[in-house]
């Protein structure tokens, strides 16, 4: 139970962390693109697994 919660906090941190890194080259990468256009594929994908943590800690 300990356990779960203890990587359940690391995923998130992880997960925060990959998100500004990608950030920080979505905004570097300033050319014409609107904020929504790298919003895409990377954003669905961590989405789809954070559902997927939900369903295996029930």
């Amino acid at each position: 139970m300990v356990a779960t919660g203890i990587l359940a906090g690391l995923f998130v941190v992880f997960m925060v962390g990959v998100y500004a890194v990608a950030s920080v080259f979505g905004a570097m990468d300033d050319t014409q693109h609107d904020p929504q256009s790298y919003d895409t594929e990377f954003d669905v994908s961590i989405r789809n697994w954070a559902q997927m943590q939900d369903r295996w800690s029930e």
